[in-house]
């Protein structure tokens, strides 16, 4: 791997379909637990004239998924080969044509970002603020552990946040993994921000056949909606100078007073009421659509997604 910055987004799990010509008219059955890189494991069974593979490419491709600068094309390419190999199945022509021409079946997926907190405590403080939040977009948000989720049981799409250095000390790295050390350390303060697609989501926006990645704007404005959303719900704004909230009118003053102690006045207020005060009080920079993110460590999220997403180490 040569990239030395992160791409638009990277891959974790995928469900693919990889295309062996041989299969057409063969009888065998597969059905079976392949190893990769330091002892990443995949699943793979045959689906007619394909091999059906789940599991993170990124861990079969390189033994650890903590970041990868492989795009999805390339790690389809060195998977397919190297299964190939396991499962003692002859590549021909047709088959490599087929992923070359993006002729992969797409079942499921999940892209990421990655971002740096401040620390490793604002990084699973994150989920917390997620799991508040009550829904991203029009998804329902819950926790478990340090792990926040929306849409967990969507047939569509889900989105995990979690602070990744807590996931790699559960899961662990492979004793022999080069610079493994250095991997940990860099997770540390590290927050992923990942979606998860799910075959009729893909569907909708092209993405269900390795062509439709060829285009990386697709996946990316889908990334770059939720992180939008997500950045949302850390309202943290500062407060108003003491002369402009005097010029306010008495009533927006006191609507704005009450949502700065972290009040969701949207729920208590009169609907007209509100929007006239949502105008006049977005007009000073303040949204009082969302509760005002309080109390410590209040805006650290929307800092650490504005700050962009975290850099590959140089020595990737």
């Amino acid at each position: 791997m040569r990239s030395s910055s992160p791409s638009p987004f990277a891959v974790d799990r995928v469900a693919i379909r990889l295309p062996f010509a041989i299969l057409r008219d063969a009888d065998e059955h597969i059905d079976t637990i392949i190893t990769g890189a330091y002892g990443a494991t995949l699943r793979a069974r045959r689906w007619g004239s394909t091999i059906y593979v789940r599991g993170c490419l990124a861990r079969y491709v390189q033994g650890h998924q903590v970041f990868c600068s492989l795009p999805l094309h390339a790690l389809i390419e060195i998977t397919h080969a190297r299964v190939a190999a396991t499962l003692g199945l002859p590549l021909l022509s047709d088959d490599v044509w087929a992923v070359q021409g993006g002729r992969v079946d797409i079942r499921e997926i999940e892209v990421y970002h990655q971002f740096r907190a401040l620390s490793a405590t604002d990084a699973r403080r994150a989920a917390r603020v997620i799991e508040a939040a009550g829904r991203v977009g029009r998804q329902r948000t819950a926790r478990t552990m340090n792990t926040a989720y929306a849409g967990r049981s969507s047939a569509r799409s889900t989105t995990r946040v979690y602070a990744k250095h807590d996931e790699v000390l559960y899961r662990g790295l492979p004793a022999d993994l080069p610079h493994r050390d250095d991997i940990l350390e860099w997770s540390r303060d590290v927050v992923r921000i990942e979606v998860g697609l799910k075959r009729q989501a893909l569907r909708d926006a092209g993405l269900d056949t390795l062509a439709g990645w060829r285009d990386p704007a697709r996946a990316a404005a889908i990334m770059d909606r939720r992180i939008a959303q997500i950045r949302a719900l850390d309202n943290a704004a500062p407060n108003l100078p003491a002369d402009i909230v005097a010029n306010l009118s008495t009533s927006v003053r006191a609507t704005y007073a009450e949502w700065s102690t972290g009040a969701d006045v949207r729920a208590t207020m009169k609907t007209a009421t509100f929007y006239r005060h949502l105008a006049s009080l977005r007009a000073q920079g303040i949204d009082i659509a969302r509760p005002r993110s309080t109390g410590r460590g209040a805006g650290a999220l929307a800092a650490m997604i504005e700050a962009g997403p975290a850099k590959l180490p140089r020595w990737v």
